[in-house]
């Protein structure tokens, strides 16, 4: 059983990067659904049999399945909400429910094994982005970037989650969802000893993707940094990579980096957005109007659901109720991980710099960004794991496969 689930893990893995938001369909199937379906189904028969000491699996097990219940049927349906939208937005939710087999596989293999996978996965794709960007805003050649984005678009019919084009202020973005692993590579990259040529290169890619993105490297350079016992080690490279940052930037007139007044006037879409969402927060401030619910706004009309305000979102979706359950997990997560590790100030610089990324765009509540999320808390569980000295009963496990 393991030894299928590492396989189905890896297609996903591949799956994820290459393929960005949108993925494949084989006879109209989403191959990643299934993918992470599979995962998932094969993942509960390991966590139920699992020894006293793992408890926290089926705790976590019914507790997601709880909220999704609540959150995703109940709340939603006693609103009125289109249960098609709920369900359409409940299915990338329940992909944290990846937890339990990437825990499962980290404790089997290693979580060194899937980090060469990506590793080998990410460097073709980052190296596309940045040739495409390079291509598109420094030698002019737009159809390069245009070509990316039909290759993308023509794998399915809507274009959410893709922004490959021009930007209003000059540039051309090359941004997928995916990109949120260009962050992740590179605090693996630096886990040891400060790397400054896989640091600028993921820096590289994740500025190609937008310059809002490239904001939140800065504090990643900084956690990771941290990880080792000399952090003074990122101001250097912080200055470096700043340094090209804005150097380029500067030689750009056109670009307006720093210019907030378009974001906050009164005809801005993420203003209008905010007002519309805390609008529908007031109107059920408890428990939210449900997962699916949207404002009066409508950002999409394929997913009218999906916001570019991320938390406003979700606080408006699920409730005062519902965002104290989740803060609570989190909270609890991020404490036990920084006693595990030691390095507190590098986890809550890793989060602020993901809360960062994902605030303002709607990066997280989708397949990739929650089986990326997965990975993450996965990580962290394993190394709790470890500081309390639970010892992996690998012959057990093999019996399962």
């Amino acid at each position: 059983m393991i030894r299928l689930m590492s396989f189905v893990a890896i297609a996903l893995i591949v799956d994820i990067i290459f393929l960005g938001p949108l993925g494949i369909r084989v006879s109209n199937i989403p191959v990643r659904r299934v993918l992470i379906a599979s995962l998932i189904v094969m993942s509960i028969v390991p966590t139920l049999v699992q020894r006293r000491a793992e408890t926290w699996q089926i705790v976590f097990l019914l507790s997601a399945g709880l909220f999704l219940i609540v959150w995703g049927g109940i709340v939603p349906q006693l609103n009125g909400v289109s249960l098609n939208m709920s369900m359409a937005e409940v299915q990338p939710i329940v992909a944290i429910l990846l937890i339990l087999p990437f825990y499962q596989l980290f404790r089997y293999d290693g979580y060194e094994y899937y980090f060469k996978i990506i590793k080998w996965s990410m460097v073709p794709m980052a190296t596309i982005v940045i040739m495409v960007w390079a291509a598109s805003n420094l030698f002019g050649n737009i159809g390069v970037g245009l070509a990316m984005r039909s290759f993308y678009i023509s794998m399915n019919d809507t274009d959410l989650g893709v922004y490959i084009g021009p930007m209003p202020d000059g540039t051309f973005r090359v941004m997928l969802i995916n990109f949120i692993m260009f962050p992740l590579m590179l605090c693996y990259h630096n886990k040891d000893k400060t790397d400054f040529r896989w640091s600028a290169f993921y820096a590289l890619a994740i500025f190609a993707t937008g310059t809002r993105a490239f904001l939140g490297v800065g504090a990643l350079i900084i956690g990771v940094s941290m990880l080792r016992k000399r952090p003074a080690l990122a101001v250097p490279l912080l200055a470096i990579v700043s340094g090209v940052a804005f150097a380029y930037m500067g030689s750009m007139q056109q670009l307006r980096v720093f210019e907030l007044s378009s974001e906050l006037s009164s005809t801005s879409a993420r203003y209008m957005q905010y007002f519309s969402l805390m609008q529908l927060f007031w109107q059920h401030p408890i428990f939210g109007a449900g997962l699916g619910a949207n404002a009066i706004v409508i950002r999409s009309i394929d997913a009218p659901y999906s916001y570019e305000l991320t938390y406003v979102a979700l606080l408006a979706k699920i409730g005062i109720v519902g965002s104290c359950i989740v803060l609570t997990a989190i909270v609890v997560w991020s404490t036990r991980l920084m006693k595990a590790t030691g390095k507190w100030a590098n986890i809550l610089t890793l989060i602020a710099a993901i809360f960062m990324m994902t605030s303002t765009n709607p990066y997280l509540i989708n397949l990739v960004g929650m089986t990326i999320l997965a990975f993450i808390i996965a990580l962290g569980a394993m190394v709790d794991s470890q500081r309390n000295g639970q010892v992996d009963m690998i012959a057990r496990d093999r019996t399962l496969a």
